[in-house]
């Protein structure tokens, strides 16, 4: 017959255990508020989160399944090109300046062989896939013209960050880059191409969008067009000046002060106006430090 003298032992040997388990939890889980929280997701074209949304314009969504011409990154053909993806006419482009000398320090490198030397985020949400895969870091994003991003704190905000990236299934009217000293979704420098044969370079602060450039994008001869081709870009976010370059091309250059203390880099996608979406690969990354 069970003795009821023992009920109050049973009571405190089982809080004990739980403390105990407790106890045991956190241990070994570590200090939660140390870890570090991914920032990634999608963002609409227009909105404040959209990297090339022009500035000051307030640009509605993109359809699932409108035509070429939706798309802000048509394909740039040669002027005897017939229909509506006919070569668009560009502003000349701004003067551009080379860097000074620069003591930089590489930091980080990886081939995405292994997911946690430098632990960028897996993402998969419904419209956005973004994860290690096949020795490179894929991103997919889907056909309702979002924007997908991604980032990783380095813990600093002088960056050079080079990467090679490529388009390997879906549709060319896409853009694609590295995000430089980026803070949050609202706040950053953007280097993009397009397999169009364009470019984008600008910032993002406090949610609004102003392009470096004197069209939201300009063409360069330097990006390789075709699917699968090899693109090597290269951010530069030096003090009080910004430069990107493609395939060693110095593009485009701006002295800007107005952002200086992001820590994170970070890579993007923007899927187009097609049913395919966009499937980009990013490989033989490289980030540097400057004092």
């Amino acid at each position: 017959m069970f003795n009821k003298r023992l009920i109050p032992l049973v009571v405190i040997g089982l809080v004990v255990m739980g403390l105990f388990l407790i106890v045991l939890n956190a241990a070994m889980s570590g200090d939660d508020s140390k870890k570090e929280t991914p920032v990634a997701g999608l963002a609409t074209p227009g909105s404040a989160g959209d990297p090339f949304a022009p500035a000051g314009t307030n640009v509605a969504p993109v359809s699932n399944k409108g035509s070429a011409t939706a798309t802000p990154y048509p394909l740039i053909l040669p002027p005897s090109a017939q229909g509506p993806e006919a070569e668009k006419t560009f502003p000349p482009p701004l003067p551009v300046f080379t860097p000074g000398p620069t003591t930089w320090t590489l930091k980080f490198e990886d081939d995405f062989s292994d997911p946690a030397k430098l632990g960028i985020p897996t993402i998969r949400l419904d419209q956005m896939t973004a994860k290690y895969y096949q020795n490179a870091y894929q991103m997919y994003v889907a056909l309702n013209g979002q924007m997908g991003f991604v980032s990783k704190d380095v813990g600093f905000a002088n960056q050079t960050v080079e990467v090679d990236t490529k388009l390997v299934a879906g549709n060319r009217l896409n853009m694609y880059g590295v995000l430089c000293r980026f803070s949050d979704k609202k706040n950053y420098y953007y280097f993009g191409i397009s397999n169009g044969g364009g470019y984008a370079f600008g910032k993002v602060v406090n949610g609004v969008n102003s392009s470096f450039l004197p069209s939201t994008y300009m063409p360069a001869e330097a990006i390789k067009k075709d699917t699968g081709s090899v693109n090597h870009l290269k951010a530069v976010c030096d003090k009080g000046n910004v430069y990107f370059y493609v395939n060693d091309t110095l593009l485009a250059s701006v002295a800007d002060n107005e952002l200086t203390t992001g820590t994170r880099f970070g890579f993007m996608a923007y899927g187009g106006d097609s049913e395919e979406g966009t499937n980009i690969f990013y490989d033989n990354l490289k980030i540097y430090s400057a004092p």
